[in-house]
């Protein structure tokens, strides 16, 4: 992921005819969707999209400015030809200088804005959750380029930028429900929740080389969100069979992170009909919780005979290692 800098003349200039080369790897990301389901980001298809990338080196790592690695101040395009990742022109190394580099991926996509002020000090992102189905990922490294390191490739590890959402369902297990007691869902959506929001990545003040993650996320909106129709059949709840209501890879879908509130104001509520209950709406009321970047929110519904109830449990995404050096 080199660019910037021309490839030195001067034959005592060798040390720093060295192109920049990358490794990439990526946590086990699900793919963002404003309707009920997802598919899987992993390392068998992590190349089937390309990424972008800034960068910049300066003479001490702690500089507020820099030189950019590439010969424009845009990202530059990173793409993977069924070899390799490629992208042009190429940059190298400046031997005693210290690098940061600010990715993301995909490079583009239909649910997301690059803002033009991006850098490698900050990248800054508009995410719309109903305008697309990309997953959202970012990372960051900073390295020194002495001699050892320029020979070495650049591990980039990206994290998930979005949050993601599961939803189950069960009767409780109850005296009153019979063992062999089913029924089936049959719609089911998502009701208020703040659907775009503004991404920004850079760093603690004072520090450029942390890693910080914030996300503006204001606008409250009442349209309906993760729509779903089908027919799943669910029964007594014994811990574990609660059925996943939404399509895709382990029913996930993405949400951008924001506290939710069970406050009639900004009330974030979900709502399915049954077969056995007809076009009877039933609700849930999900309770106040702030969503997290990098974080599962699962959410299993138990039908009691009067009411529903809401269990809550939250998991982190396991990282998945990419088991092909990226040369870049």
């Amino acid at each position: 992921m080199a660019a910037a800098c021309q490839k030195p003349d001067g034959p005592d200039q060798n040390e720093t005819a060295v192109p920049l080369s990358f490794s990439v790897s990526a946590e086990d990301a699900v793919a963002a969707k404003a309707g009920a389901g997802s598919e899987v980001t992993d390392d068998s298809n992590l190349t089937s999209k390309p990424f972008g990338i800034y960068g910049i080196y300066s003479a001490t790592e702690d500089e507020d400015e820099g030189t950019n690695v590439f010969l424009s101040s845009s990202a530059m395009e990173v793409s993977h030809d069924g070899t390799q990742w490629t992208y042009s022109p190429t940059a190298y190394w400046n031997i005693n200088q210290f690098y940061r580099f600010r990715a993301y991926h995909p490079y583009s996509g239909d649910a997301f804005i690059v803002n033009p002020s991006s850098n490698a000090h900050r990248l800054m992102i508009e995410y719309k959750i109903a305008a697309g189905q990309e997953d959202l990922l970012v990372g960051f490294k900073s390295v020194e380029a002495n001699v050892t390191n320029i020979r070495q490739k650049v591990p980039i590890t990206f994290i998930h930028a979005l949050c993601a959402l599961q939803f189950k369902i069960a009767f409780e297990d109850s005296n009153d429900i019979p063992d062999d007691y089913t029924d089936d869902i049959t719609n089911f959506h998502l009701h208020g929740i703040i659907p775009t929001g503004t991404l920004v990545y850079g760093h603690e003040e004072g520090d450029h080389l942390s890693d910080e993650l914030k996300w503006i996320a204001t606008y409250y909106d009442e349209a309906d969100y993760y729509e779903w129709t089908g027919s799943k059949t669910f029964g007594k709840y014994d811990g574990s069979n609660a059925v996943t209501i939404c399509d895709g890879t382990e029913g996930i879908v993405f949400a951008i992170p924001q506290t939710i509130s069970s406050t009639p104001e900004k009330l974030t509520s979900v709502h399915f009909k049954t077969s056995r209950g007809g076009a009877a709406d039933h609700q849930a009321i999900l309770p106040s919780t702030t969503w997290e970047p990098g974080k599962i929110y699962t959410y299993t519904f138990l039908i009691q005979k009067s009411d529903i109830e809401v269990l809550l449990s939250i998991k982190d995404w396991n990282e998945v290692q990419s088991n092909e050096n990226i040369y870049i």
